[in-house]
């Protein structure tokens, strides 16, 4: 089972370098004392470092909604809750080919079924 993702959460667009660093809207559910993400927290952040420049291509520079990646389950104030592994693209040209991921959760105690 994946873990769930927290505010310390490694988060890099497709090109690695590239990395986000969104805020959690839920500071009440907190795992070993980091807020841990929902799926509405994930869209319109900040992409800063990507390498991804040239002329017919963009740097990623923003999230968009998750495309995988939450739990069925497991829910926070009826939003449902970000688990390690989860994806969704960028705001980066060419469209559709860019993404974003969560590639460390921010903590290694707490598990969700997906």
């Amino acid at each position: 089972m994946p873990l769930l993702a927290v505010e310390g959460a490694k988060i890099r667009c497709s090109h690695s370098l590239g990395y986000a660093k969104p805020r959690s809207s839920r500071g009440f559910l907190r795992i070993a004392g980091q807020p841990v993400f929902v799926a509405g927290d994930m869209p319109a952040n900040f992409i800063t470092l990507c390498p991804n420049y040239g002329p017919t291509t963009k740097p990623c520079t923003g999230t968009l909604p998750l495309a995988n990646g939450i739990s069925r389950f497991v829910f926070a104030n009826d939003a449902p809750v970000v688990l390690e592994g989860a994806t969704g693209p960028t705001d980066g040209i060419p469209p559709g080919l860019t993404t974003y991921s969560i590639r460390a959760a921010g903590q290694s105690f707490v598990q969700a079924a997906g």
